[in-house]
């Protein structure tokens, strides 16, 4: 795929198996707004369902639980996460004209990103994902993308923003939009494996909208958009 022109990128999840098969999993579509550089992600829920919100984790919080069900947006219809150029993030269905029905919750504009971290679809058990039922493929401008994660039971796709260089901490793959104007984003992906840490396992969680530059600095509450896909 390296220097490929691509409108769309579906992302899986290739695991193996309990009989020791390899398997793709659904995850979530990616593109990129035809307008300026905002961010498209349509998850691909296993049974049709996302629970849509908000949520709010105080300073200095060592753990902190989401309530993914009580007073939740819960839709059974396709939902687009939106993750504007400006830093505005929200969910809406996927239909033109469609209201916001989580969010917004507002980060930095991602011209300003510099190899931040701007979301996290964590899964809670590869065999929980929808099973990819045609053939992939990497023709063409809308192309599949599996992530292997080999034996590990659960994992995660991270996303980064960076404006200045296709350079990233974490990875080395990538996507560009490039408008011919000097405005050109670099998004990194990167899927890493670990253990099973969900108790009910049904599917998986989008998490973004917190503001990346200062995520890490124990004094500031983080805001959480999510969108939980079962």
């Amino acid at each position: 795929m390296h220097g490929q022109v691509v409108k769309e990128i579906h992302v899986m999840a290739l695991f193996r198996g309990g009989d020791g098969q390899e398997r793709l999993g659904e995850m979530f579509h990616l593109s990129f707004s035809e307008r300026d550089e905002s961010l498209y992600l349509r998850p691909i829920p296993p049974t049709g369902i996302c629970l849509c919100g908000t949520d709010l984790i105080p300073p200095h919080t060592e753990s902190h639980e989401v309530n993914f069900r009580l007073g939740r947006f819960r839709a059974v219809t396709p939902v687009k996460l939106s993750i504007h150029a400006s830093g505005q993030t929200h969910v809406k269905f996927d239909d033109r004209g469609s209201a916001i029905i989580a969010g917004p919750l507002g980060m930095p504009p991602l011209r300003s990103m510099r190899d931040e971290h701007i979301a996290t679809i964590q899964v809670d058990e590869f065999s929980r994902l929808a099973p990819v039922r045609r053939q992939p493929t990497t023709k063409g401008t809308n192309v599949d993308f599996g992530f292997p994660f080999g034996d590990a039971p659960s994992g995660r796709v991270v996303l980064y923003a960076n404006s200045v260089e296709p350079r990233f901490r974490d990875t080395d793959f990538f996507i560009a939009l490039d408008r011919g104007n000097g405005n050109v984003l670099y998004v990194g992906l990167v899927g890493l494996p670990n253990a099973n840490i969900a108790s009910d396992p049904r599917g998986f969680t989008v998490l973004t909208g917190w503001d990346p530059l200062s995520a890490n600095d124990p004094e500031n509450e983080l805001k959480l958009l999510f969108i939980r896909c079962e």
